[in-house]
């Protein structure tokens, strides 16, 4: 976990994560030249700011620590499965939150690196597996 200004790493990881939106997808991408995938974007944010995190997104959510949606605060981690038995399939980070929001950045097969509210989308909410958190 990452230790130090949790303000000042959260900020970086906001920033620096905006500044993509609108890069391709690209299956397997951890840089803005290729594309990324999700982990890919998560790992290359996260190594950034000197945190070591896993590349894959199935193991990535074994990292860290599981906080409750009502605790998510930016640069946290939303992992995602397609159903109960599923493994983990999808990774986005999260940018803001407020009563009934939680704004993510991750890139998408279909639009690239977006930001969306997934407590409104129909596709994501209902595939929303477990929140963790990598900055203490």
């Amino acid at each position: 976990m990452l230790t130090g200004s949790t303000a000042a790493v959260r900020g970086k990881l906001i920033t620096e994560a905006e500044r993509f939106i609108g890069v391709r997808y690209k299956y397997g991408g951890n840089n803005p030249r290729e594309g990324f995938d999700c982990s890919g974007f998560v790992k290359y944010l996260y190594n950034d700011q000197g945190l070591d995190i896993h590349r894959v997104s199935r193991d990535q959510a074994r990292q860290g620590t599981q906080i409750n949606a009502s605790a998510a605060k930016p640069g946290d981690l939303v992992f995602y499965r397609r159903g109960a038995n599923q493994p983990v399939f999808h990774v986005s980070m999260v940018v803001a939150t407020g009563p009934g929001e939680i704004w993510v950045i991750h890139p998408t097969s279909s639009r690239g690196v977006i930001r969306e509210n997934i407590l409104a989308s129909s596709y994501w909410k209902p595939k929303i597996y477990t929140i963790r958190t990598l900055i203490q």
